[in-house]
């Protein structure tokens, strides 16, 4: 083989070695792309993981300050009947129900809310409600965001692996190509400067 024929095909190696190292060099940034995603899908399983369990508080929270609004509801109506049942008297009619006979008079509670006592208690649930709407909607909105980059993923990580719902395993799956890939790389080195 002539000097002329063995550059030719020198040269032709090289195009090859070069066009092969190039399309590995694509995969990589590829690669590299799904593995940005899944971090960041990492990172929005993590705020809608937060989101929600600040939700459960929130909601705990109302739950509670309702409860303690409807007993002090309870008790500021009870009190208030006791107040109409104390100078009640037999025969007389009553100022609710107009009934004349009293078999069962409502009983003054021993404590019993003021009306500006209720009304905090009112506001201080309706904050609790609030804050627990608002914590759920925040939660059902990153979680839209978690689905949406999972989407993304599975799309992406579709053209390159088989069962890319495994998001779990992706990660490692990314990790082995991308160093599969560097290795041929850094082996068609050697290669490439021997031709030139």
């Amino acid at each position: 083989m002539c000097i002329r024929d063995r550059l030719a095909d020198a040269g032709e190696k090289i195009v090859a070695i070069t066009a092969s190292r190039e399309k590995m060099a694509d995969a990589v940034d590829y690669l590299n792309g799904i593995s940005r995603l899944l971090m960041e899908y990492s990172r929005r399983k993590q705020a809608v993981d937060k989101a929600q369990k600040q939700y459960l508080f929130d909601n705990e929270m109302y739950a509670r300050k309702q409860d303690m609004y409807e007993h002090m509801s309870t008790l500021y109506r009870n009190a208030q009947a006791g107040i109409l049942a104390k100078d009640l008297k037999e025969g007389q009619a009553c100022p609710v129900c107009g009934a004349t006979e009293h078999k069962l008079l409502a009983s003054l509670p021993k404590e019993a809310p003021t009306d500006a006592q209720l009304d905090d208690a009112k506001k201080d649930a309706d904050k609790a409600r609030d804050r627990a709407n608002a914590s759920a909607t925040d939660a059902k909105v990153k979680l839209a965001s978690v689905m949406e980059i999972r989407n993304s993923i599975i799309e992406q990580a579709g053209r390159k692996f088989d069962a890319p719902e495994d998001i779990d395993g992706l990660p490692e799956k990314v990790e082995k190509n991308i160093g599969y890939y560097l290795s041929l790389i850094h082996i068609s080195e050697p290669t490439r400067h021997s031709l030139i």
